[in-house]
């Protein structure tokens, strides 16, 4: 016995060298491998595991868009995709209040609130001393004119020093033509001054 053995032991070891190797490469090498179960006549199916690219997330958009509901998005998406998927904000919307480059995650409820909603001192208001009265831009020292949204010490120098030269402002408008003063400045702060 010890004879036959030591005869086909090389062919027996390469018999199951080749059958291990053809076991492994029909499991890892495809996208998908065949193969039978053990005992079963049933086909077993051994898939890749989906990359980061190709997944997809449920997010549900509510609130003031234009068209609620759950969306199916690209794993990896952003805020700004869930909402341009349920057609974009409506005119009411709070745009600046939500972080649209934030990604979403499965199963994410995503809220775009009215802008009567948000508590002004969390969507750009001004402090509560402010809010009283409108800052007056021909009585107005620098303090004042600072507490006024984007404000600070510089523009608050340049109005101050734009009424030095050309008298009193005319019209609340007329703050534009100070230097430093475009018109983003000007809609943040056109509702809190008066002349």
């Amino acid at each position: 016995m010890k004879r036959i053995w030591k005869k086909h032991e090389s062919g027996a070891g390469v018999c199951l060298c080749l059958l291990l190797f053809c076991v492994g490469c029909g499991r890892g090498a495809g996208d998908e491998a065949w193969t039978k179960a053990a005992g079963s006549t049933e086909d077993v199916v051994f898939l890749e595991a989906e990359s980061e690219e190709t997944r997809t997330i449920l997010v549900h958009v509510c609130g003031e868009v234009q068209s609620p509901g759950v969306y199916v998005l690209d794993a990896g998406s952003r805020i700004r995709d869930a909402v341009a998927a349920a057609g974009g904000m409506k005119e009411n919307a709070a745009a600046d209040y939500l972080n649209l480059a934030r990604p979403v995650e499965d199963g994410e409820k995503i809220r775009v609130p009215d802008v009567t909603e948000i508590p002004e001192d969390l969507y750009g208001g001004l402090p509560e001393e402010t809010k009283e009265s409108r800052v007056d831009l021909n009585t107005a020292d620098a303090e004042r004119l600072m507490t006024l949204p984007g404000i600070g010490k510089a523009k608050a120098a340049a109005i101050l020093a734009y009424r030095e030269e050309h008298g009193a402002f005319s019209s609340v408008e007329e703050i534009r033509q100070v230097s430093g003063i475009g018109e983003a400045v000007y809609e943040k702060l056109k509702e809190f001054i008066t002349v």
